[in-house]
């Protein structure tokens, strides 16, 4: 009674009175071990798993509802290596193990919340009828230890047995967390008509709830995840607004995300950190500030939590403005190295190397932080998009060869190439072929690299080197096969090229590919933010954007510019548009704020936040209305950097 009321002290002044009224020779091995158990109970439910274990070990002749109980105790502690010493001195006991359920399953739970996966399995086979509760362990098991191949044959054993066993709200979230982690879109859906084919009513399983919008939304469909939003009748759970949020990030959809940010009664922490995300995403400045104001405003404490600290550098890193962002890693007084992360990837982004770097070494100096595997990646693309090759050559050589994985042999061979070093990015790529599997991405790059020198007969080698050992991989043939299209119209073959573009055009279709839409954001002096896709006619300005897009067009002419149709990156667009390239979503967005500054002049930097890196021949009308427009300066965040136009230059020296 005390003991499980909490009360330990009496429990504990009982249990010591019983021991000292006995005599010398019973003590205490003769003592019912259900006394012992008592006094355990009342610890696991209290949560006192250490005090559990310690009562454990007084007894001398345990019985099976102590192990039991001592079981618990290891689970609540993770403590594995207690655990199996005692399944060790289990097995010297005449206690068959298959025929008591409740041990078994105390066993396989202790195993299961330490994540000894062996003997978790072990132990699942060896119960005779497993319920749903040990199938359930079993999935957030392999969840725990990114098992998810044997979540889903787990969950289809299980649908083989739904005539004796169905699966419950906890079921459907640890497989959709499954789905979730590895974005299968088939798997999701099958998953999807067995919930509805369940009698599990949603409207009462708010963590069901956000378990299916997030899948959803991670799989890429957001419009079932939206319908699953709106179709719960009950109170929603900030949880659930989150989840929401997430699916919206997902599908490159930042504007809703907020828009739903705003509609939150009460959001939290993970609110927050999801709202700057969005907000980094588009990379709107003034957005962004508005968002801070309302953290001063509604999450006082925002200092006190390193998360949302590093996610606010790293949201104003991208939104142009490393200066608040070095203002915000200096508030925090113990920072991480997330922390030092953030703000080296905002210099790098903004094309400020040296400063990267110096961040950087002072990171090197701090005695109780060591860098990780992302800042060795992310200093050197700061290095690498300030053409500071050779620092970043005495960073990588420093990296011990065991810390060098696949991301940062991919950056420093993509720098040596943007420094045209290409044999040197060779040697790098043989050298790491030694002890790792081939990574597409380093072809894609050193293609990249031959297409801009123009070597033709490398080109189409790496191409169809690409093609060979990397068949499956389309979207990275895809990618290849117009980087060679774009190499034979350069080269003034523009027969090739159309012919390989005509090709790719036919295959994606017939494989159902789909290419990444290119989307532009910019906001204007009111706060609204206008999101615009290539050739998007969506606008309720079309119309006068069409017509800004020519007048601007026309000036170009006047200034000698002639479109690069180069650039262009299939046939479909040739064939439909006379001037594909005119209608590029950052034009479109450049278009609309040159149409507002007609009636409302200013002398603000316009700028543009684009999903995907910017082509070359965008990237050369830019400088030239900058030179055009007297004063105009344009600011441009595309997938890789930042790119601060102004006077017909690039900040990024046209090394991009």
């Amino acid at each position: 009674m005390y003991s499980k009321a909490g009360y330990f002290d009496q429990a504990e002044q009982i249990l010591a009175d019983l021991l000292a009224s006995l005599p010398t020779s019973t003590q205490p091995h003769h003592i019912d071990p259900t006394v012992f158990s008592i006094v355990m109970t009342g610890y696991n439910l209290h949560r006192q798993p250490d005090k559990t274990l310690i009562t454990f070990d007084r007894i001398q002749c345990p019985d099976a509802i102590s192990y039991l109980l001592a079981f618990q105790a290891c689970a609540l502690l993770k403590n594995l290596q207690k655990g199996k010493e005692l399944a060790k001195k289990l097995e010297k006991l005449n206690i068959d193990l298959g025929k008591n359920f409740k041990l078994q399953t105390a066993l396989f739970d202790m195993y299961g919340k330490c994540d000894d996966v062996p003997n978790a399995e072990t132990i699942f086979e060896m119960i005779e009828n497993p319920t749903i509760v040990h199938y359930n362990s079993l999935l957030k098991v392999y969840n725990n230890n990114k098992m998810y191949d044997k979540a889903f044959e787990l969950y289809y054993k299980l649908k083989q047995n739904q005539k004796n066993l169905m699966s419950d709200q906890i079921t459907f979230s640890c497989i959709l967390y499954s789905v979730a982690k590895i974005a299968h879109s088939d798997r999701c859906q099958d998953i999807l008509n067995d919930l509805n084919s369940s009698k599990i009513h949603l409207d009462q399983h708010p963590i069901l709830q956000i378990s299916l919008i997030h899948a959803l939304g991670k799989c890429g469909d957001i419009i079932t995840a939206q319908n699953v939003f709106d179709q719960i009748t009950q109170e929603r759970t900030t949880g659930i607004y989150n989840a929401l949020m997430k699916g919206y990030i997902y599908a490159q959809t930042p504007l809703i995300a907020l828009s739903i940010f705003d509609k939150i009664p009460k959001p939290d922490t993970i609110s927050y950190l999801i709202a700057i995300n969005a907000c980094a995403q588009i990379s709107m400045l003034r957005r962004a500030r508005i968002l801070y104001e309302q953290i001063l405003s509604n999450f006082p404490s925002y200092k006190e939590d390193i998360r949302i600290m590093n996610a606010l550098i790293d949201m104003f890193g991208k939104c142009a403005d490393v200066n608040v962002a070095q203002q915000l890693f200096n508030m925090i007084e113990y920072k991480d190295i997330i922390s030092y992360n953030a703000l080296i990837n905002a210099y790098g982004l903004n094309g400020y190397g040296l400063k990267a770097l110096n961040i950087y070494n002072s990171l090197l100096m701090n005695s109780t932080l060591i860098p990780d595997e992302k800042t060795f990646s992310i200093i050197l693309n700061a290095c690498s998009h300030s053409l500071l090759v050779n620092e970043a050559e005495q960073i990588f050589d420093s990296i011990p060869t065991k810390s060098r994985n696949v991301f940062i042999y991919a950056t420093m061979i993509d720098g040596l190439c943007r420094a045209s070093k290409i044999n040197p990015a060779e040697n790098l790529l043989v050298q790491f072929e030694q002890t790792n599997r081939k990574y597409p991405p380093m072809y894609i790059t050193l293609l990249t690299a031959y297409a801009r020198a123009g070597n033709i007969n490398k080109v189409i080698e790496i191409r169809d080197f690409i093609q060979e050992h990397f068949s499956t991989d389309f979207h990275y043939i895809s990618s290849a096969t117009i980087l060679l299209a774009n190499t034979y119209a350069f080269l003034d073959n523009m027969n090739e090229a159309k012919r390989l573009r005509t090709i790719l055009t036919e295959t994606n279709k017939l494989s159902g590919i789909s290419k990444l839409p290119g989307i532009s954001w910019t906001e204007t002096n009111d706060g609204q933010i206008h999101e615009f896709i290539a050739h998007d006619k969506r606008h309720e300005r079309t119309e006068d954007i069409y017509e800004e897009l020519k007048y601007i067009s026309d000036k170009l002419s006047k200034d000698g510019h002639k479109s690069d149709r180069r650039w262009i990156t299939s046939d479909h667009n040739c064939s439909e548009l006379a001037d594909p390239l005119n209608t590029h979503s950052e034009r479109l967005a450049l278009a609309y704020q040159l149409l507002l500054r007609r009636t409302i002049p200013s002398n603000e930097p316009i700028q543009i936040t684009k999903n995907l890196r910017i082509c070359g021949d965008c990237h050369e009308i830019f400088k030239r209305i900058t030179r055009i427009y007297t004063g105009l300066i344009i600011l441009i965040r595309d997938r890789t950097r930042y790119h601060k136009f102004q006077q017909g230059k690039c900040s990024c020296n046209d090394f991009f």
